[in-house]
């Protein structure tokens, strides 16, 4: 099967790339690739909240990371990207059929995602255990870290009854959209790390009830 590379190219590759993921997240019928939750986070939410830290254009720097693969239909197979969170961190998202590209992407990653100083080049590439690019990474030197990411499961079946302490409330944000006690909420969520004068701006809140598949409900 032939295959092409080429760099991003824009917001309709984004959306080309969320119909990907839809597209594999079925194939897989598990978490394997990343979820279009974590991808409008990623571009909509994690790159501005940079972007207003850093006070440069992280939207293009983010954008610079992305590589695409397509078959000879034009169609997305494979896709490697950051999350503009660290330098040198690299994700890889994969159609099934074509896990013949994972050396191609790591050489791919190296070359284009890896933070650098002089001729060090470092990369941190997030891995699934047990998969084919476990075993090429390995080959390669990689050395593996603790940590990593964990996707969890939980079964619904009956509803039970809300029961909430005395004085609290649930609300949508379509029934109270209040993005100034919102991110005051999320920064004492996290145990208040941070202060106020470095919270998230109104702005990048917006910005991610503007992703694609943001529902206010």
């Amino acid at each position: 099967m032939n295959t092409t590379v080429r760099a991003y190219t824009g917001e309709k590759d984004y959306m080309r790339i969320r119909a990907f993921l839809i597209d594999t997240f079925s194939l897989y019928q598990r978490p394997f690739n990343w979820r279009i939750d974590r991808w409008n986070f990623c571009r909509h939410f994690v790159v501005p909240v940079h972007a207003y830290y850093n006070n440069r254009d992280e939207l293009r720097m983010w954008e610079k990371t992305v590589g695409i693969w397509e078959n000879e239909d034009g169609a997305i197979v494979g896709v490697v990207h950051s999350e503009n969170e660290e330098p040198g961190e690299a994700w890889v998202q994969i159609h099934p059929d074509y896990t013949f590209l994972y050396d191609d992407m790591v050489t791919y990653i190296e070359a284009h995602l890896a933070d650098r100083d002089g001729d060090l080049r470092y990369v941190k590439l997030y891995v699934n255990s047990g998969c084919e690019l476990e075993q090429i990474v390995d080959a390669r030197g990689y050395r593996k870290l603790g940590g990593g990411t964990t996707t969890l499961e939980y079964t619904i079946g009956d509803v039970p009854a809300s029961e909430l302490p005395e004085g609290f409330v649930i609300k949508s944000v379509r029934d109270e959209d209040d993005v100034d006690r919102r991110r005051r909420a999320k920064a004492i969520a996290f145990g208040a790390h941070y202060a106020p004068s470095d919270w998230p701006p109104a702005s990048v809140y917006r910005e991610m009830q503007r992703a694609p598949d943001y529902r206010e409900d």
